[in-house]
């Protein structure tokens, strides 16, 4: 009978695992995997030309292209096309060089047309300005008004000024006289047809004696305010797209030849354009190249 420590290194030595050959087994692993490596080579080398050429002729004709022509290099068994790169060809004349020079052209292409886009609009917005700047000058001839307004396009849109010393406004009031009120009608029976949207902008001079008003602030609103009311209720002006604004003694007339008590006591009637801020931009390029502002 075997003592309790023999049969204790007995049964340690049966569960002890042998590991002096387990790197064979890595090794083994890694020249299968090798010669699977070389096995899928050598059968990619081995080429059927015509069957490779009728699958390269089914692609193109499903593509609906040609397809290139699949060819073997003379003394091997490789495939190569034979699209090879003539003399002095090099990574400029490549696919993808030429596919980013295609699409950097066709954005300066796409810019150049958008630019050119917003100066045909622009000019087309500025016709429209002239246009009706005649058609107003003509209905005011008519009725023996010629000289009572001013025109001025701007990038926002025609602003017809009522500034005519003694005629529109009398210090400190915005009452409309009565040929305040044919200058009012004749303009207001032209643009009530349009549907771009009106601004009615009130001005004062500096006199800082406004009574019966606080400030010039309020005396410009009320200008402001009479005109667009005349507009709307005795001439048919859409009320949506009319909207009055004060100015006070702040934006005084820029011309020096202009007297500036009577010159600013006015109203300035702004028919706003519709075009967007870069047409806007143009449209303010056309004109100071015309001296128009």
């Amino acid at each position: 009978m075997r003592s309790g420590s023999a049969r204790r290194r007995a049964k340690g030595a049966e569960e002890e695992p042998d590991v002096t050959e387990r790197w064979t087994v890595s090794y083994m692993d890694m020249v299968t995997v090798m010669m699977c490596l070389f096995i899928v080579l050598f059968a990619i080398s081995q080429v059927d030309q015509d069957r490779l050429q009728t699958l390269a002729d089914s692609l193109g004709a499903a593509l609906g292209s040609e397809a290139s022509k699949v060819t073997v290099v003379t003394g091997g068994d490789g495939v190569l096309t034979d699209q090879a790169p003539s003399e002095g060809e090099g990574l400029d004349s490549s696919p993808g060089i030429t596919g980013v020079e295609d699409a950097d052209k066709a954005q300066e292409n796409a810019q150049k047309k958008t630019e050119e886009e917003t100066r045909a609009e622009a000019q087309d917005e500025v016709d429209e300005m002239g246009r009706l700047r005649s058609a107003l000058q003509s209905d005011l001839a008519a009725s023996g008004l010629a000289d009572a307004v001013s025109f001025t396009m701007t990038e926002h849109g025609l602003v017809i000024g009522l500034v005519t010393q003694d005629v529109f406004f009398e210090a400190r009031s915005a009452e409309l006289s009565e040929t305040t009120q044919q200058v009012v009608d004749v303009v207001a029976r032209r643009l009530a047809g349009l549907d771009n949207d009106l601004v009615i902008e009130g001005y004062a001079n500096t006199y800082q004696d406004t009574q019966p008003y606080p400030t010039n602030w309020e005396l410009s609103a009320d200008r402001s305010v009479k005109v667009l009311r005349r507009m709307v209720e005795a001439d048919g002006v859409d009320p949506a797209r009319i909207s009055a604004a004060a100015f006070g003694d702040a934006h005084p007339v820029a011309d020096p030849k202009a007297d500036p008590v009577a010159a600013n006591r006015r109203v300035d009637i702004v028919v706003e354009t519709k075009a967007s801020a870069a047409v806007r931009e143009e449209i303010a390029k056309i004109l100071a190249s015309a001296g128009e502002e």
